[in-house]
């Protein structure tokens, strides 16, 4: 009964520990309840504005800021008069490098990731369902075209990428995507500005991605990370899972409009606070 009962507990540990690894969701912090915000307040502006400002002043004039993915979404209001800043869509891990394991609830991997640059066939392990079609990402590198990164931006030194990351996994594959997509010849690292909350902030969950592909470069706090990051808002970014890349991200759609009268709202405050 004893090694049924630590079977159990071991598997429990392991579940949430793969749950914490496999992108679930970020974990609440406990002297902040995550709560559904119905509404722009001047709280939820002001923390965004601080949040915008502490970004600009990581970065130039002259970069490119790249918002991958909702939870950076709502900073765009705040930067897009001084910097030239933008959203893209993408959802989870594409890939989850071989060899990953876990041990005492910590990511453990090696810190140079297998360029999968010059591979036709990416030795990843597929998160969620399986590894994109070589032809869907190449209309995944037409869309980032289309919205600003195109090859010769992203061969520049001028991309800096802004998301929430607490191992590395998803903002490194997204910086693999913009190797393949701008045809860099040698593994090229982003710099990276990532969302943080302040539990996360007080201890040791956040892990910087490689250097090989990532370079940090800050982190900011907001304190409603977790609804950010976790819809408790209204999206405005649409879910894009690497399965759906055969056709362009619907930003259009119904399902975002209550997230497009948000934007409204925080591009009015912006303009008043300036």
């Amino acid at each position: 009964m004893k090694m049924g009962f630590s079977f159990l507990v071991s598997s429990v540990v392991a579940v949430l520990s793969f749950c914490h690894w496999a992108g679930a969701g970020t974990l609440a912090d406990p002297a902040h309840e995550s709560e559904r915000l119905s509404e722009v307040s001047d709280e939820l502006a002001s923390e965004l504005k601080v949040a915008a400002d502490q970004v600009k002043a990581m970065t130039r004039a002259d970069e490119v800021l790249v918002l991958v993915g909702q939870s950076p979404a709502y900073l765009l209001p705040f930067l897009e008069k001084e910097r030239q800043a933008f959203g893209v869509a993408m959802s989870g891990r594409v890939w989850i490098q071989d060899g990953i394991t876990l041990k005492s609830q910590k990511l453990r991997r090696e810190s140079r990731f297998t360029s999968w640059l010059h591979m036709k066939s990416p030795r990843f392990v597929a998160v969620e369902g399986t590894p994109p079609k070589m032809g869907h990402l190449d209309l995944y590198c037409r869309y980032l075209a289309v919205s600003g990164l195109s090859e010769e931006v992203i061969r520049s030194s001028r991309v800096v990428l802004v998301d929430h990351s607490h191992t590395g996994q998803s903002i490194t594959t997204f910086a693999k995507i913009l190797n393949f997509c701008g045809k860099v010849t040698e593994p090229k690292p982003f710099p990276f500005i990532n969302l943080i909350s302040a539990l996360q902030s007080r201890g040791d969950w956040i892990i910087d991605p490689p250097s090989f592909y990532i370079t940090v470069r800050g982190r900011v706090i907001l304190k409603h990370l977790i609804e950010w990051a976790n819809d408790y808002v209204p999206r405005v970014i649409p879910r894009f899972p690497h399965w759906e890349w055969s056709q362009f991200p619907d930003f259009d759609s119904e399902a975002l409009s209550e997230g497009r009268q948000w934007m409204t709202e925080l591009r009015n405050r912006a303009g008043s606070s300036s």
